[in-house]
């Protein structure tokens, strides 16, 4: 016989047992005497087992989609990476992060003046600081370290001058950025970089405090005077560490879907109740100290229906500031969503998902690095505690019948003796009879396969001891020569008629023994 994979204990069970009913061996009587008349009943034994579940689950599921946790039967899948970012998704800063220019009036100095021995200083402004907004308008920024390019544009103006330009809040080892500029007659352009600086911004977040000293030597002539044009920009910044409070923002996660892979709901129709389904969503975070709101938006499909998902979103704090990766997690079950219901489709065909990240949803200070990132996993769990009822079990299991039977037997039938400790019943139904080709040929209509025990409030099960018998007519038994493959299809549900949770233990036992019960015609033997 083709044994089932992947099926939850007791189906396995009954599936085994229909394979052990063509065994010819058992109808052999050439070494009875010729008796005329004579029409003998036979009590055969067919097959004798005892199984728990967890020992058929294990054996026919090497994949571990189905494992053993805490003495529960759970079915698991793990989607690593749904959604990887990294902290340009969180914080992107323009090119150009402030441009600082300052007019000086130079009308002061006439033109034909020769300017004193002791030359002329000029400061812009006059006293004090000047403040320029840096160019980022989602949210505030208190410090920034890291690498920036530093431009400028020193005009020409007839004569030679000196700038010295100081950044007094952006520091290298504590101490203002200072830089010194000798301007000649054709004027000066460039760029420089500072390395490991630090945007100290705390006082007044997002402003730049700078001035800058203008110095003419002496014994230079004015020949025509004006105001003098002075432009810096602060660019390229390679930031290791940002510090400020940013705007809200909302990053769509792509549309994915993944398949369960669970093979035994393949061979079920009906209506399955879990109990304490989850979901959990675990952000891996590194170097983003950023409250994160996921809302997931998860669909399932299967056996034509489809069932959307309903949960509040999940907020997860961020980097806890540690060397490594953090890991969170946070999770959908019954308390907090509809997911018993989504996974209670259940999912054959597929779970579809997407939704949303909300970066920094309560608008709070953050922390970033330059090279922080984020991963987002998705982990399914179904422990087997679940209600089910009006299900439809089918499979197709093999017969070799090789010797003419048909003409010897009257009558015929199984008789299905157990010992029932899982809480599943296997009811009415049909076994199909198949001949080489597939074809049908005849249907065995079938009343009970087993009993189901009953479980108390606490969860106890009392074993249910059964006696059930399924009888061949006529047509099914002339069709025993032909049968090679036989299609069961039959009712079953958990017990308490399927409308109260259970749970299967995966020492839960099912102790089996199949008789074939005949009476056949003597004068043929």
């Amino acid at each position: 016989m083709k044994s089932l994979k992947n099926l939850c204990g007791v189906i396995v069970v009954c599936s085994l047992l229909f394979g052990a009913c063509g065994d010819e061996e058992l109808l052999k009587f050439g070494n009875i005497e010729e008796i005329k008349n004579w029409k003998p009943s036979f009590a055969l034994p067919v097959a004798s087992a005892t199984y728990t579940v967890w020992g058929l689950v294990e054996q026919n599921d090497p994949d571990a989609n189905i494992v053993l946790k805490e003495d529960k039967i759970v079915i698991r899948y793990q989607e690593d990476s749904i959604y990887t970012f990294d902290v340009k998704k969180v914080i992107d800063l323009p090119e150009t992060v402030a441009t600082l220019t300052a007019r000086v009036p130079m009308g002061s100095i006439p033109g034909g003046v020769v300017i004193p021995d002791e030359g002329i200083d000029i400061r812009f402004p006059e006293s004090g600081y000047q403040e320029e907004n840096i160019e980022f308008e989602d949210g505030t920024i208190d410090r920034i370290e890291g690498n920036v390019i530093c431009s400028y544009v020193l005009p020409a103006m007839g004569f030679t001058y000196r700038v010295k330009l100081t950044l007094e809040n952006v520091k290298t080892d504590g101490a203002p950025v200072v830089q010194d500029f000798i301007v000649g007659l054709d004027g000066k352009t460039g760029e420089w970089e500072l390395d490991e600086v630090v945007f100290d911004m705390a006082a007044q977040a997002n402003k730049i405090k700078w001035n800058v000293l203008i110095s003419v030597d002496g014994g230079q002539t004015i020949a025509n005077a004006g105001d003098l044009l002075l432009a810096f920009e602060l660019k390229d910044v390679r930031f290791t560490r940002l510090e400020g409070g940013i705007d809200p923002r909302v990053i769509d996660i792509d549309p994915g879907e993944f398949n369960l892979d669970i093979d035994f709901w393949n061979n079920f129709n009906g209506e399955f109740g879990f109990n304490d389904a989850k979901i959990e969503m675990t952000v891996t975070n590194y170097g983003l100290k950023v409250p994160m709101s996921v809302n997931m938006a998860f669909t399932a499909y299967g056996d034509g229906k489809v069932k959307e998902f309903a949960g509040d979103p999940l907020v997860f704090s961020g980097w806890n500031n540690g060397n490594e990766a953090h890991k969170e997690t946070l999770g959908y079950d019954k308390s907090n969503s509809n997911i018993n219901d989504v996974l209670s489709l259940p999912p054959k065909d597929k779970i579809t998902y997407g939704g949303a990240i909300t970066i920094n949803p309560g608008n709070g200070k953050v922390v970033v690095l330059g090279d922080g990132n984020a991963n987002v996993d998705a982990y399914i769990e179904i422990p087997l505690d679940l209600k089910a009822k009006n299900l439809v079990f089918n499979d197709t299991i093999d017969v070799d019948l090789n010797e003419k039977l048909s003409d010897k037997i009257l009558e015929a039938a199984i008789r299905v003796k157990a010992e029932n400790g899982v809480p599943l019943e296997l009811k009415d139904g049909n076994l199909l009879l198949l001949d080489a080709n597939h074809a049908c040929m005849d249907s065995v209509k079938v009343d009970r396969f087993i009993d189901a025990p009953v479980v108390g409030n606490n969860g106890e099960v009392t074993v249910a001891e059964s006696n059930n018998l399924i009888r061949l007519t006529p047509d099914n038994i002339s069709h025993i020569d032909g049968m090679k493959y036989i299609v069961i299809q039959v009712k079953a549900a958990t017990s308490n008629n399927g409308d109260v949770p259970v749970q299967i233990k995966p020492d839960a036992t099912i102790k089996l023994n199949l008789i074939l019960e005949v009476r056949v015609d003597g004068d043929k033997l």
